[in-house]
């Protein structure tokens, strides 16, 4: 009952998943999903008559061929009660003769009784040729099928056919080992082969055994509980080049690196305490996936396989409710914070116009009374000097003196301030060029330690961009980003997205510093790199996208 239970709340699980994300689908995605939803029911029924018409014509092939059995079998078993007959009534119309019977007495014909027992002349009689006619000719025909199965050479052959898988553990492929710092042509497809089950980010080849190899192989041997001393033994490359290798995952007892950003990506995103980071993929880490899988629509194992992985580090992935809770209202304080100190700049400059306002006002004044004063006293003066003056008669009178003017001061102009550059492009590719050479390690992202998306993730913290550490294929995908399709469209500080030749999905990332050339976290070197973008680039260039302003 438990496990009917469980199962149906898979099921209701799946559907409410389902339906969560065709509610987000537009309208003309939502006609798009139904019309295929139409289609596929067609099919269905179609392939159901096709089936039901099948079976029809079987069942009717085989009532036939049991009609035509039964009544074969009724005609042998006629014909054998007629041969019967036949055979009584010739022995009744021919009595054998007995010495006891007196020959003498006959009228039909005078034998010897010797030759009673030795005659065989009923057969030619012509009483018996309409009984034997019938009977000769059905038996011809029903022996043939009643012995359907007797031409049986076929299955005679088929134990010499048998002997032939045998040779298979003769024939199986024996692998050269390798190890750190060996270089061949196995080397680059080993490297290939890690590449396309998830273990090594992708990256152009190499012929090169590195310590990004041997880390990739240990996460392989980890996976599949071999031993873990990153040598590509026979068994190892065996298991790793047949149909049962898996893809990389994240299981119970798993350790390292990767599960530490694992688990550091739950935390951002409030699926486990900051306190529970500890490098091992245990029952804590486990109940914090199924949380966020369950949150996020996914089928629900605590595995963090391909889905789950991709989906933890792209801007789709679901924050817990308690996490989107305390981030709301973390938004919510910050926007009362803002609006109040707005406000509080917008009183404070106006009332530092008030003050500017009222002392240009009493300044104003202050000068209109010295103004008014200095005419005052120049006008005592005048009177003063025509009291005292006793002009000639035919003399002219001196003219008045005018007060002088004085020069009001002009303000000065304010300097306009100069807009600030943006430096946050300058650090970006600083702080790339300053991380050359360090080591590469799936799932690391600094200060000392990279792969290729927590080295962007890096860089951009340090030149001031906030935001969650995603994967290759969720930068690729950041809307508020510029995208940049074309590869001779480039500028200094693009971030740069490719494939494989093998994997048509995005998973690797790099910086473009101009010139051709970018820096990345390179698997394949096992290092921190600036390279030129070579043909393989060009060839698996999927986009770029520009965080900064034109």
């Amino acid at each position: 009952m438990d496990t009917l239970k469980a199962i149906l709340n898979q099921i209701l699980l799946f559907f409410d998943a389902v339906g969560e994300r065709f509610r987000r689908l537009p309208a003309r995605g939502r006609r798009r999903v139904f019309l295929l939803a139409l289609i596929f029911l067609l099919l269905v029924f179609l392939l159901a008559v096709l089936c039901i018409s099948s079976c029809r014509r079987d069942a009717s092939k085989t009532v036939a061929e049991a009609m035509d059995l039964n009544a074969r079998t009724r005609i042998r078993g006629t014909l054998e009660a007629e041969e019967e007959s036949s055979v009584r009534v010739s022995s009744d119309a021919y009595p054998v003769m007995t010495e006891s019977e007196p020959v003498v007495e006959t009228t039909q014909a005078t034998w010897v009784p010797e030759q009673s027992e030795s005659w065989t002349e009923p057969e030619d009689d012509p009483l018996d040729e309409p009984e034997d006619d019938p009977s000769d000719e059905p038996e011809a025909t029903p022996e043939p099928t009643i012995d359907p199965e007797e031409p049986t050479p076929e299955p005679t052959a088929e134990p010499e056919d048998e002997p032939e898988p045998t040779p298979e553990p003769e024939s199986t492929p024996q692998y050269a080992t390798l190890k750190k710092h060996d270089k061949s042509d196995e080397v680059t497809t080993l490297q290939y082969r890690l590449m396309e089950l998830g273990y090594l980010d992708i990256d152009e080849p190499t012929n090169y055994f590195g310590s990004s190899t041997e880390s990739a192989l240990i996460l392989f041997q980890r996976q599949h509980d071999l031993k873990q001393d990153g040598v590509a033994g026979n068994d190892t490359q065996l298991l790793l080049y047949s149909d049962s290798a898996q893809h990389y995952m994240l299981k119970e007892g798993a350790e390292g690196e990767d599960v530490k950003a694992l688990q550091e990506q739950l935390v951002d995103l409030g699926y486990l305490a900051a306190g529970e980071v500890d490098r091992i993929y245990g029952p804590v880490t486990i109940a914090a996936v199924q949380a966020f899988q369950k949150r996020n629509g996914l089928h629900v194992d605590g595995l963090a396989g391909e889905k789950t992985l991709e989906l933890l580090y792209s801007d789709e992935a679901k924050m817990s409710r308690e996490m989107q809770k305390k981030m709301e209202a973390e938004a919510a304080a910050e926007k009362k914070a803002a609006e109040e100190a707005a406000k509080k700049k917008a009183a404070e400059e106006a009332a530092k116009k008030k003050a500017e306002e009222e002392a240009a006002k009493k300044k104003a004044a202050e000068e209109a009374a010295k103004k008014k004063a200095a005419e005052e006293a120049a006008k005592k003066e005048a009177a003063k000097k025509k009291a005292t003056a006793t002009p000639k008669k035919g003399s002219k009178t001196t003219a008045k003196a005018t007060p002088k003017k004085t020069a009001t001061p002009k303000p000065t102009p304010k300097p306009t301030p100069t807009p600030k550059k943006d430096t946050r492009l300058d650090k970006f590719i600083s702080a790339a060029n300053s991380k050359l050479g360090c080591e590469y390690v799936l799932g690391a992202k600094g200060p000392n330690k990279f792969d290729c998306s927590g080295f962007v993730y890096y860089c951009l913290r340090q030149a001031g961009v906030s935001g969650q550490r995603l994967n290759a294929a969720g930068y690729s995908l950041k809307s508020s980003w510029k995208k940049i399709e074309s590869i001779n469209s480039l500028k200094k500080g693009d971030i740069l997205f490719f494939r494989s030749d093998t994997n048509k999905s995005v998973n690797h990332c790099g910086i473009y510093v101009g010139g051709g050339s970018m820096i990345d976290a390179s698997s394949g070197n096992g290092k921190v790199v600036k390279r030129a973008l070579s043909a393989y680039w060009k060839r698996n260039f999927v986009c770029a996208r520009r965080p900064w302003n034109e």
